[in-house]
């Protein structure tokens, strides 16, 4: 299996803690603080679903934006890659299909202590013609490969981290559709706040680049960080 739908994810305090995360989990000496010699160039990329993000949230990244380019930022507005598009359809494909097959000892053998929500998505996974899921991975692949070349002379991209507020706890975790296209590119992702919503709780945006980028990404982040606190 590929598995390109997973990836780990950590909480923490500030930038530098999830440095210090990550340098654990790697089993390497702690990395030092980068000092940036000039403001980084960033892209704000607004994906297909900008409409769907709440006006607060539209508002809380643009308001962000400006703050960034006071700081001395370069930041542009982005005419992403079309092979970016639609790749949350790609993943939820990848991620469907593998899960149906990588788990189908547990879905055979003790698929009532399997919540319904994952009994469904073995379901759908099942469904998925082997031929979908290769080219499902073609595109994955190609757009990865898009990003690469498009993010050339960027620090980060920008966008929302969230349609908007978090729904109550009764209804999930929200829709992860602005996360899909980075979980599935294998890409790092780091999340800041960047306001509040109408009913109080946290909005967000957060700061991408391609497989591989992490400590370079890590680095932007603390400085993006340090202009929106």
């Amino acid at each position: 299996h590929s598995f390109p739908t997973r990836r780990s994810a950590g909480l923490a305090r500030c930038v530098e803690d999830l440095r210090l995360l990550r340098d654990v989990l790697l089993d390497r000496p702690l990395t030092e603080t980068v000092e940036w010699a000039r403001p980084p160039r960033l892209g704000l990329y607004k994906t297909v679903h900008w409409d769907a993000v709440q006006p607060a949230g539209r508002a809380a990244v643009e308001a962000a934006m400006e703050r960034l380019r006071s700081a001395g930022a370069q930041v542009e507005v982005l005419d992403a890659p079309a092979s970016l598009a639609p790749i949350e359809n790609a993943q939820c494909t990848v991620m469907a299909y593998e899960a149906a097959h990588g788990y189908a000892f547990e879905r055979i053998r003790y698929a009532q202590e399997l919540s319904p929500q994952f009994r469904a998505l073995c379901d759908q996974g099942r469904a998925i013609p082997r031929d979908h899921y290769l080219d499902a991975l073609a595109h994955i692949a190609i757009a990865q490969a898009d990003f690469a070349r498009a993010f050339a002379g960027f620090d980060a991209w920008i966008a929302a981290a969230a349609l908007g507020e978090a729904p109550p706890a009764s209804q999930g975790t929200g829709d992860p559709v602005l996360s899909r296209p980075w979980t599935a590119l294998q890409a790092p992702a780091v999340a800041l706040p960047a306001g509040c919503g109408l009913g109080g709780l946290p909005l967000g945006v957060q700061l991408l680049a391609p497989k591989g980028s992490d400590d370079a990404l890590l680095a932007t982040a603390a400085w993006v960080a340090d202009r929106l606190a």
